[in-house]
């Protein structure tokens, strides 16, 4: 069974996305891979290649959070 991502991905997706805007000043708890059946909903892409947006005052903390910390360009809006 694909996930996600992967149908995704094989729509020509998985390179489209260059930006992600969470509007949440406490960061929000996202799935991991053990906690989803989908899987995560992010791959190692999205980390790369997409920046995200949060609130200014919100960006150490996501920088810091396990999951958003790992997106490698968090700025802030």
């Amino acid at each position: 069974m694909m996930t996600h991502q992967e149908r995704l991905c094989r729509a020509g997706g998985c390179s489209v996305m260059k930006d992600v805007y969470c509007y949440a000043e406490v960061v929000p708890e996202i799935p991991s891979s053990q906690d989803s059946m989908d899987g995560p909903p992010f791959e190692w892409w999205h980390y790369e290649n997409t920046t995200l947006h949060v609130p200014t005052a919100s960006v150490a903390a996501y920088k810091a959070h396990k999951e958003w910390g790992q997106f490698k360009n968090i700025v802030d809006m």
